[in-house]
């Protein structure tokens, strides 16, 4: 069983028993109050002083606390997106120096699937993490290959060792 299964089928709940659950009963009533707390912060912030105490609401907070309130939800949100979560990004990367940056070291010894077995030759090849040591002989062959010429001629080298 595959790791994704394991997480699907623990976070999934089955029908144990019919009626509700106390978790429905309280994500309903939670979204109820945050619905209630919105439209009486809303109220607060747009209805007139002179009309909440016409109705006599008298003790509620100064109007200046309704614009503060959404910007300081905006500045942790800011801060959390913009500063935090780099710089966490940041202390927990590996240094550009580490093996690990450019082999996975979980990939062990993979090899190309050969076209010989069932796959056509429409279909995309296995991707495959292939070895720093095999990058660097394909990509740099032409230059060893004129570094060589060059060395039996006793010429100079392209690039000094």
């Amino acid at each position: 069983m595959s790791p994704l299964q394991t997480l699907y089928q623990s976070t999934t709940a089955e029908p144990t028993s019919p009626g509700s659950k106390s978790v429905e009963v309280y994500g309903f009533v939670s979204w109820v109050a945050c619905l209630v707390a919105g439209v009486i912060y809303l109220a607060w912030a747009f209805i007139p002083d002179k009309c909440l105490r016409e109705m006599g609401i008298t003790y509620y907070p100064s109007k200046w606390w309704a614009v503060v309130i959404p910007t300081i939800f905006l500045l942790i949100i800011f801060w959390t997106a913009g500063v935090v979560l780099p710089s966490l990004s940041w202390a927990l990367a590996p240094p550009l120096t580490d093996k690990r940056l450019i082999e996975d070291p979980s990939r062990g010894d993979n090899q190309f699937v050969s076209s010989d077995t069932e796959s056509s030759k429409f279909d995309i090849p296995t991707a495959v993490d292939i070895k720093l040591s095999e990058v660097n002989a394909w990509k740099f062959r032409e230059f060893r290959r004129k570094r060589h010429h060059n060395h039996h001629n006793n010429e100079a080298h392209p690039l000094p060792e």
